[in-house]
């Protein structure tokens, strides 16, 4: 369904295209609409927990919308939607790497940006908020562990992060106009966790963290209204209640397909 999402997009934002000319107006909305893919790998690292969550590959959908206001060349308002899902993660106990159960994990990334563009430098900055929703979900398969049956749902993890962003970026012309370049970009997240878990583990709580997103790739505009971007994505964020220790890490590429308008 995430796959058939991200066509419908692309498809809708074809017909947009062609329905409205690329070219820059200061008097026309300009609008940006880019379809992307990531394929994830998510490391956990907890200390003082007696089990660990192997690593997940997260194959994630969803896009961003770029807006651009009339008689604006250097601002503009981004929003991005991710969503992503894995099963059948391994769950073991850390002392003894004993195989206890199963986990699966679900997780919704939403972003808004403002960014500003220092004309004539390829410099971006950022500024913006993140919310993002994971759950995490364990099933125990080994009969006779502890005082639960096999089958038995362990643990429930909702937890939510609510981040203020300031980031910047850097674009630099491989070629004269741009049309290959390579990119980076940089953004720091300041902000609150709030966990909760079901009625077995019932302990939710509070947390100041810290996140890093950086990621850097290739753009090649091989039309006026259309760009393919490749880039690897790391995202850095806390995995326990210590914030700078306890840590996961999301990483791996991403493809995506910029499709530009302008509506008067």
């Amino acid at each position: 369904m995430g796959f058939q999402r991200v066509l419908l997009a692309a498809a809708m934002a074809a017909s947009a295209a062609a329905a409205f000319p690329a070219v820059a107006q200061d008097n026309s909305w300009q609008f940006a609409i880019t379809p992307r893919i990531q394929y994830s790998f998510l490391n956990f690292n907890a200390s003082d927990q007696t089990s660990r969550f192997g690593s997940a590959e997260i194959p994630f959908y969803g896009g961003t919308i770029e807006v651009i206001p009339p008689g604006q060349r250097t601002w503009s308002f981004l929003v991005t939607v991710m969503d992503g899902s894995d099963y059948g993660l391994d769950f073991t106990q850390r002392a003894t790497g004993q195989h206890i159960g199963t986990a699966e994990i679900h997780r919704r990334d939403i972003e808004a940006l403002v960014r500003y563009r220092l004309e004539g430098t390829g410099v971006s900055l950022f500024g913006g908020f993140r919310h993002i929703r994971q759950r995490v979900r364990t099933t125990l398969d080994q009969p006779g562990f502890i005082f639960f049956n096999t089958g038995t749902p362990l643990l429930d993890n909702k937890i939510n992060f609510y981040l203020a962003e300031l980031g910047g970026g850097y674009s630099h012309p491989l070629t004269p106009g741009g049309k290959h370049s390579l990119f980076g970009n940089l953004v720091v997240g300041l902000g609150k966790s709030r966990a909760t878990t079901n009625s077995i583990n019932d302990v939710p709580f509070n947390l100041f963290v810290v996140t890093f997103d950086v990621n850097a790739g290739y753009n090649w505009q091989f039309a006026s209204c259309c760009a393919v971007q490749t880039r690897y994505r790391a995202f850095v964020f806390p995995a326990g209640s210590k914030t700078f220790k306890d840590l996961a890490v999301q990483h791996g590429p991403e493809v995506g397909l910029t499709l530009r308008f302008s509506v008067p």
